[in-house]
């Protein structure tokens, strides 16, 4: 059993970390944008936010949506890995 226990969390440990690497490449990508001040996401980006919870408006503002993402990743960190719903 104890094996069978550790591969659960191992496995869990492995999502966590994956998700918190997603979070922080989203992080990475808007942050990039803002610095060029830069207001259009790519669909691939847009696509990334929105598989990560975040609504991502028609007009969407960079900081904002950083703001939204710093959301996500505090909530999930306070979570102890588990999903938590997007805004």
């Amino acid at each position: 059993m104890a094996i069978i226990r550790r591969n659960l969390d191992g496995e869990h440990d492995d999502k966590r970390r994956e998700r918190l690497h997603e979070l922080d490449s989203l992080l990475d990508a808007l942050e990039q944008l803002n610095l060029r001040e830069s207001h259009d996401l790519t669909p691939q980006l847009r696509e990334r936010l929105e598989g990560a919870g975040i609504s991502v408006p028609a007009k969407p503002n960079v900081t904002e949506l950083i703001e939204r993402v710093w959301d996500v990743q505090e909530r999930y960190l306070q979570s102890g890995g588990q999903e938590v719903p997007g805004r």
